[in-house]
């Protein structure tokens, strides 16, 4: 199930700087999808007040290949593996779709294990960010994706 938020921010959940004015890339789609509820909407909150045009959020039970083949984001925040999916299946299969394999990956997770870690980046993860985190935090990880580039 996805659920897509333009306009309302998760009120009191992600606190940024306010006044910064950034200016997002033209049409920009993010997709937030973690199977931990506190994790996924505060990651949403923090997108909101960041002032992203699009956050799209899939809920656990949501099939996230099919979700970004179907929605195209630039972005895919979530936690690397699913149920159905381990050992970095999911990066693997994004990469190996042509009209889905330019969609930045960004990792949550809580395993700050160096080989896991290592086998995010060897699957095509993009970022890779330890939980807890700030929001200041993700919103520099954001950022870098962006200098660094969409296609």
């Amino acid at each position: 199930m996805i659920r897509s938020s333009s306009t309302s921010p998760l009120a009191g959940k992600a606190q940024l700087p306010k006044g910064r004015i950034v200016e997002w890339p033209e049409g920009v789609r993010i997709l937030v999808s973690h199977e931990n509820n506190t994790v996924r909407k505060f990651i949403k909150g923090c997108l909101k007040d960041m002032g992203c045009p699009t956050v799209l959020e899939l809920v656990p039970a949501g099939n996230v290949l099919i979700t970004v083949v179907q929605e195209q984001p630039h972005v895919l925040i979530c936690s690397g593996e699913t149920p159905e999916m381990k050992n970095w299946d999911l990066m693997r299969l994004l990469r190996d779709r042509p009209e889905i394999s330019k969609t930045k990956v960004i990792v949550v997770s809580g395993n700050y294990d160096k080989e896991a870690i290592l086998g995010a980046v060897r699957a095509g993860v993009d970022d890779y960010i330890i939980l807890p985190f700030s929001a200041s935090l993700l919103e520099q990880r954001i950022w870098a994706l962006f200098a660094r580039g969409l296609e």
